[in-house]
């Protein structure tokens, strides 16, 4: 649910833009506001002593979330802003905590309920989102979701409280065999090529994510409004949640010629008009950012035991998350001045021409064969994971 609330700003953005007049800078703000919370509070949050207080740390995550769903409701400009910071914060805190909850309470396999958490939340706040906004007139949509989301979230709350009560020994116990220190996540040559083309498919989805339904808005392409977004996540969790299944099929896959494929069929929609051509393209796109960053992840950290795995997945997702958040406020002030058409459709073009440059020598799905592939968000070695739990059992 956490993750929902920030997929569900996206489909609002044209009502808030439309009730507001935000410019494209504004509407830029609020993805970059919301990432770099989120990436500050996860690197405070990345340290194994951090765990023991997992079970307060995720019910103040969720104070925090509920204070941010007022925020957005409210539907000012200021309001927008400030609940997208507050919510970033939430969304840091309440990531680690949870992920090592769930773990304390089922062992190692628990990675794979956090991942799939992260993908049901994203598809759940997109297409939630995006239902009120076709079912509701004027800026009635905005409220709806968030204060539907509130309430879910007090209810969570609530729950929470009484099962962290009654799991509190259990917790206790598991959490204090978490390492003591996470070793150096350093990145040499060889395993830095690994980053960059995570960072250009992440890039390339969160300007999707944060102007497609704008953008399509301005071009008066209604259907491509509503399902672009909502497809998106959909097809990045489908081949995620599928990727034994594409390393039997397609081992050589890289996701770069799928990405740079989904943007020219976007774009290439948007010139003629076409709908479903752009829908297609999301689907596209999808499967490349899907592909393209789960590879290099599981390139990255192949081999790692539990505790680098950790450091090293944290370390790429902030990288990825602050090049990205850097790029989309670019193209807020670019698109203040040019349009925000332009600017979206031209940045796009860049970074599908950058994930066709890097397509020779991009990870492949079969470069993670060798790596534990226990579930679809993340893999390495779980021995010393399972070993902390055992013992403490």
């Amino acid at each position: 649910m956490l993750v929902a609330a920030s997929n569900a700003v996206n489909p609002l953005l044209p009502t808030y833009r439309e009730a507001l007049g935000l410019t494209p800078l504004v509407i830029s703000m609020t993805f970059t506001l919301y990432v770099a919370t989120l990436v500050v509070t996860l690197f405070a949050m990345a340290r194994p002593q951090v765990a023991r207080w997992a079970g307060p740390v995720l019910l103040i995550s969720l104070f925090l979330m509920f204070g941010s769903d007022l925020l957005l409701a409210h539907a000012q400009e200021w309001s927008i802003l400030v609940g997208r910071t507050i919510g970033g914060a939430a969304g840091g805190l309440g990531t680690g905590a949870a992920s090592a909850l769930v773990v304390a309470a089922v062992g190692a396999k628990g990675r794979a309920i956090t991942a799939t958490g992260n993908t049901a939340g994203a598809i759940a706040g997109a297409a939630g989102s995006q239902l009120l906004v076709s079912l509701l007139s004027g800026g009635a949509a905005p409220r709806a979701v968030f204060i539907g989301h509130s309430v879910i979230v007090v209810l969570l709350f609530v729950g929470l409280t009484v099962v962290l009560g009654l799991r509190r020994d259990d917790n206790r116990c598991a959490l204090r065999a978490t390492p003591a220190a996470y070793p150096s996540a350093r990145v040499g040559r060889d395993t830095l090529r690994l980053f960059v083309p995570g960072i250009i498919v992440w890039t390339c989805v969160s300007l999707a994510a944060v102007f497609s339904a704008t953008l399509f808005d301005e071009l008066d392409m209604q259907a491509a409004r509503a399902i672009g977004p909502v497809v998106l996540p959909c097809a990045t969790a489908a081949v995620q949640l599928g990727a034994p299944l594409v390393l039997r099929l397609a081992p050589r896959s890289s996701g770069m010629l799928a990405t740079t494929g989904g943007i020219l069929v976007i774009l290439v929609g948007a010139w003629f008009r076409a709908d479903l051509l752009s829908i297609l393209g999301f689907v596209a796109l999808g499967v490349g950012v899907g592909t393209g960053y789960r590879t290099a992840l599981v390139a990255l950290t192949k081999g790692s035991n539990a505790a680098r795995q950790g450091a090293l997945a944290s370390l790429y997702a902030a990288a990825s998350y602050s090049i990205a958040a850097a790029v989309v406020t670019v193209v807020g002030l670019v698109g203040n001045l040019t349009g925000l058409v332009a600017a979206v459709c031209g940045t796009l073009a860049v970074f599908g021409a950058l994930a066709l440059s890097v397509s020779a020598w991009a990870p492949r799905a079969s470069d993670a064969q060798e790596a534990s592939t226990d579930d679809a968000g993340g893999v390495g070695t779980h021995n010393e994971d399972m070993s902390n739990w055992d013992n403490c059992r």
